[in-house]
Protein backbone atom coordinates (compact mmCIF):
# COMPACT_ATOMS: atom_id res chain seq x y z
CA UNK A 1 0.00 0.00 0.00
CA UNK A 2 2.93 2.07 0.95
CA UNK A 3 4.77 1.81 -2.46
CA UNK A 4 1.18 2.30 -4.31
CA UNK A 5 0.97 5.97 -2.88
CA UNK A 6 4.00 6.75 -3.32
CA UNK A 7 3.30 5.95 -7.59
CA UNK A 8 0.29 7.90 -7.15
CA UNK A 9 1.85 11.18 -5.62
CA UNK A 10 5.96 10.59 -7.01
CA UNK A 11 5.50 8.48 -10.58
CA UNK A 12 8.56 9.66 -11.98
CA UNK A 13 10.85 9.74 -8.13
CA UNK A 14 9.24 6.17 -7.65
CA UNK A 15 10.30 5.02 -11.51
CA UNK A 16 13.96 6.45 -11.10
CA UNK A 17 14.23 5.29 -7.95
CA UNK A 18 16.79 2.60 -8.75
CA UNK A 19 18.87 5.17 -11.35
CA UNK A 20 21.82 6.79 -9.97
CA UNK A 21 20.56 10.56 -10.04
CA UNK A 22 22.20 13.77 -8.74
CA UNK A 23 19.97 13.57 -5.73
CA UNK A 24 22.77 14.09 -3.35
CA UNK A 25 23.76 17.28 -4.49
CA UNK A 26 20.21 18.28 -5.01
CA UNK A 27 19.63 17.96 -1.03
CA UNK A 28 22.14 19.85 -0.16
CA UNK A 29 21.54 22.64 -2.71
CA UNK A 30 17.92 22.27 -1.46
CA UNK A 31 19.02 22.38 2.51
CA UNK A 32 21.29 25.50 1.95
CA UNK A 33 18.66 27.34 0.07
CA UNK A 34 16.00 27.11 2.60
CA UNK A 35 18.74 27.43 5.19
CA UNK A 36 19.51 30.82 4.00
CA UNK A 37 16.25 31.79 3.95
CA UNK A 38 15.30 31.11 7.54
CA UNK A 39 19.09 32.62 7.77
CA UNK A 40 17.35 36.28 6.25
CA UNK A 41 14.19 36.24 7.59
CA UNK A 42 15.48 35.75 10.91
CA UNK A 43 18.33 38.15 10.57
CA UNK A 44 15.31 40.55 9.56
CA UNK A 45 13.32 39.86 12.52
CA UNK A 46 15.59 41.25 14.85
CA UNK A 47 16.60 43.71 13.19
CA UNK A 48 15.46 47.29 14.00
CA UNK A 49 15.53 49.38 10.92
CA UNK A 50 12.68 49.08 8.55
CA UNK A 51 14.77 47.78 5.66
CA UNK A 52 15.82 44.33 4.70
CA UNK A 53 19.42 43.79 5.92
CA UNK A 54 19.97 40.46 4.80
CA UNK A 55 19.16 41.05 0.67
CA UNK A 56 22.31 38.65 0.75
CA UNK A 57 21.02 35.42 1.43
CA UNK A 58 17.99 36.20 -0.18
CA UNK A 59 19.59 36.52 -2.97
CA UNK A 60 21.68 33.50 -2.38
CA UNK A 61 18.90 31.29 -1.69
CA UNK A 62 17.01 32.25 -4.84
CA UNK A 63 20.42 31.56 -6.84
CA UNK A 64 20.96 28.08 -4.89
CA UNK A 65 17.23 27.17 -5.65
CA UNK A 66 17.87 28.01 -9.25
CA UNK A 67 20.67 26.04 -8.75
CA UNK A 68 18.61 22.86 -7.59
CA UNK A 69 16.34 23.03 -10.62
CA UNK A 70 19.40 22.92 -12.68
CA UNK A 71 20.15 19.77 -11.05
CA UNK A 72 17.09 17.69 -11.19
CA UNK A 73 13.85 19.65 -12.68
CA UNK A 74 11.73 17.86 -9.81
CA UNK A 75 13.17 20.67 -7.73
CA UNK A 76 10.93 23.16 -8.67
CA UNK A 77 8.25 21.41 -6.53
CA UNK A 78 10.60 23.75 -3.86
CA UNK A 79 8.99 26.77 -5.39
CA UNK A 80 5.91 25.66 -4.12
CA UNK A 81 7.03 24.95 -0.18
CA UNK A 82 8.84 28.68 -0.14
CA UNK A 83 5.29 30.15 -1.15
CA UNK A 84 3.86 28.29 1.80
CA UNK A 85 6.76 29.66 4.15
CA UNK A 86 6.24 33.31 2.79
CA UNK A 87 2.59 33.09 3.69
CA UNK A 88 2.81 31.65 7.42
CA UNK A 89 6.25 33.86 8.04
CA UNK A 90 4.27 37.31 7.61
CA UNK A 91 3.31 36.94 11.11
CA UNK A 92 7.15 36.54 12.23
CA UNK A 93 7.57 40.34 10.59
CA UNK A 94 4.05 41.51 12.15
CA UNK A 95 5.63 44.07 14.75
CA UNK A 96 7.99 45.90 12.06
CA UNK A 97 5.02 45.87 9.64
CA UNK A 98 2.30 47.73 12.19
CA UNK A 99 5.41 50.01 13.03
CA UNK A 100 5.51 50.83 9.63
CA UNK A 101 1.69 50.57 8.44
CA UNK A 102 0.62 47.44 7.01
CA UNK A 103 0.86 48.57 2.63
CA UNK A 104 4.49 49.80 3.41
CA UNK A 105 5.66 47.37 5.78
CA UNK A 106 3.96 44.71 3.37
CA UNK A 107 5.55 45.68 0.35
CA UNK A 108 9.16 46.87 2.50
CA UNK A 109 9.29 43.28 4.42
CA UNK A 110 7.36 41.16 2.65
CA UNK A 111 6.98 41.58 -1.28
CA UNK A 112 10.49 42.62 -1.38
CA UNK A 113 12.09 39.11 -0.12
CA UNK A 114 9.53 37.62 -2.90
CA UNK A 115 11.36 39.70 -5.64
CA UNK A 116 14.62 39.31 -4.82
CA UNK A 117 14.15 35.59 -4.37
CA UNK A 118 12.16 35.55 -7.85
CA UNK A 119 14.83 37.71 -9.23
CA UNK A 120 17.97 34.92 -8.27
CA UNK A 121 15.79 32.17 -9.21
CA UNK A 122 14.50 33.85 -12.72
CA UNK A 123 18.41 34.66 -13.18
CA UNK A 124 19.86 31.02 -13.12
CA UNK A 125 16.62 30.14 -15.08
CA UNK A 126 17.35 32.46 -17.81
CA UNK A 127 20.97 31.90 -17.89
CA UNK A 128 19.87 28.12 -18.20
CA UNK A 129 17.54 29.20 -21.13
CA UNK A 130 19.49 31.58 -23.05
CA UNK A 131 21.92 28.62 -23.01
CA UNK A 132 19.79 26.11 -24.49
CA UNK A 133 18.36 28.68 -26.96
CA UNK A 134 22.00 29.70 -28.28
CA UNK A 135 23.11 25.46 -28.89
CA UNK A 136 19.41 24.15 -30.23
CA UNK A 137 17.23 27.24 -30.89
CA UNK A 138 14.52 26.63 -28.05
CA UNK A 139 14.65 28.34 -24.48
CA UNK A 140 12.62 25.32 -22.67
CA UNK A 141 14.35 22.70 -24.64
CA UNK A 142 15.31 20.86 -21.02
CA UNK A 143 11.78 20.94 -20.13
CA UNK A 144 10.62 19.79 -23.82
CA UNK A 145 12.88 17.05 -24.13
CA UNK A 146 11.89 15.69 -20.70
CA UNK A 147 8.28 16.13 -21.01
CA UNK A 148 8.64 14.76 -24.60
CA UNK A 149 11.00 11.59 -23.35
CA UNK A 150 8.34 10.35 -20.67
CA UNK A 151 5.40 11.10 -23.12
CA UNK A 152 7.04 9.01 -25.75
CA UNK A 153 8.55 6.15 -24.00
CA UNK A 154 6.21 5.68 -21.25
CA UNK A 155 2.84 6.88 -22.85
CA UNK A 156 2.82 9.25 -19.89
CA UNK A 157 -0.50 10.65 -18.79
CA UNK A 158 -2.64 8.51 -21.40
CA UNK A 159 -2.17 4.84 -20.64
CA UNK A 160 -4.11 2.86 -17.55
CA UNK A 161 -1.18 0.25 -17.18
CA UNK A 162 1.48 3.18 -16.80
CA UNK A 163 1.74 2.65 -13.08
CA UNK A 164 1.45 -1.07 -12.80
CA UNK A 165 3.80 -1.20 -15.87
CA UNK A 166 6.43 0.30 -13.71
CA UNK A 167 5.79 -0.84 -10.62
CA UNK A 168 5.89 -4.30 -11.57
CA UNK A 169 8.49 -3.81 -15.03
CA UNK A 170 5.72 -5.45 -17.37
CA UNK A 171 6.21 -4.02 -20.61
CA UNK A 172 3.06 -2.97 -23.19
CA UNK A 173 2.78 -6.71 -24.67
CA UNK A 174 2.35 -7.53 -20.98
CA UNK A 175 5.84 -9.48 -20.21
CA UNK A 176 7.94 -8.95 -17.28
CA UNK A 177 11.84 -7.27 -17.69
CA UNK A 178 14.03 -6.91 -14.98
Amino acid sequence: LLAALLLAFYPLDVELASRLMPDGLLSGFSLFAIYFLFKGDMRNKESAGEKLISVRSYIFSGLLLGWCTLVNMSSVVLILFIGVYFFFSIPVFGRKIKALGFIRGFVNIVAFRYLLLLAAFLLVAGIEGACYYKATGDFFFKYHNTLSHYAGNHAFCNDFMLYPGIMFHISPPLQFHF
